[in-house]
């Protein structure tokens, strides 16, 4: 099936659209969007995204290689790759984009409406950082591994003591690669919240002094290798992460 029709396949086995006016999940209190991309257009948006991390085109401890031409739009979504083409000394190619020097925010509300690649090996990210490039700290939206699809992973990381700290929830759901799910999550100065389909699904205040160390963060989202022996790219379907929409929100008046 052509990379369009699975996006549109994909956007009504997910259900209703997205209201036409966004609001977050977490509704108490007045929010202002500070960032949206719909993914309306035929391309990615310059203005909004940069590919790859803002440090380079590829991570630490990875087998995935930062390459453009995996990062497609169109249909209304955003298309991001696993292909089995080597690049980088990495043995594959994957589709990574960012917001620094473009965007970033300190506390708010990120949220993004996602289908994950299923196949073994594969990790799909929504998540942020530091724009001074300093880690951690880190928060991690939503994580997902395609052994394990039915598993959000909902982190947050930070330098204590003179360590890396962090602390990671998991939180058992559908099969997140079989269709669009609603990952959100809200970073305040005392603890960090996160949201799948609009539901609470995890509270911590663990890192909450320590996040704020290093100033506003910048946004990623990526679809990464971490076995070097994944499947991954021999099924085209399954080795593929979509994403209907990227929202963030801040607090009127912060």
């Amino acid at each position: 099936m052509p990379a369009l029709a699975l996006m549109s396949a994909l956007l009504v086995s997910g259900g209703d659209a997205p209201a036409a006016v966004p609001r977050p999940s977490p509704s108490a209190g007045p929010w202002v969007l500070t960032f949206s991309d719909e993914f309306d257009g035929r391309a990615v948006d310059r203005s909004k995204w940069a590919d790859g991390f803002g440090w380079g085109r590829s991570a630490a401890g990875t087998y995935g290689w930062c390459d453009p031409a995996d990062n497609v739009v169109g249909g209304g979504v955003l298309l991001q790759r696993i292909e089995r083409r080597p690049q980088g000394g990495k043995p594959f190619s994957v589709g990574c984009l960012h917001t620094r020097h473009r965007f970033s925010q300190q506390y708010g509300y990120w949220e993004a409406r996602m289908s994950v690649a299923g196949c073994p090996g594969a990790r799909g990210a929504f998540w942020a950082k530091p724009a001074d490039e300093s880690w951690p700290p880190e928060l991690d939206v939503v994580e997902i591994h395609g052994d394990q699809p039915h598993i959000a992973r909902l982190t947050v990381h930070w330098w204590e003591g003179g360590a890396h700290e962090h602390s990671q929830g998991r939180f058992t759901g559908p099969d997140f690669s079989g269709g669009f799910h609603v990952f959100g999550a809200q970073w305040t100065p005392h603890e960090t919240i996160w949201y799948v389909d609009g539901v609470e699904r995890r509270r911590t205040r663990s890192g909450a002094p320590f996040m704020n160390d290093n100033g506003p963060f910048y946004t990623i989202l990526n679809i990464e290798l971490y076995r070097p022996d994944s499947s991954c790219g021999k099924v085209a379907y399954t080795s593929r992460q979509f994403v209907d929409y990227v929202r963030i929100w801040a607090r009127a008046g912060s």
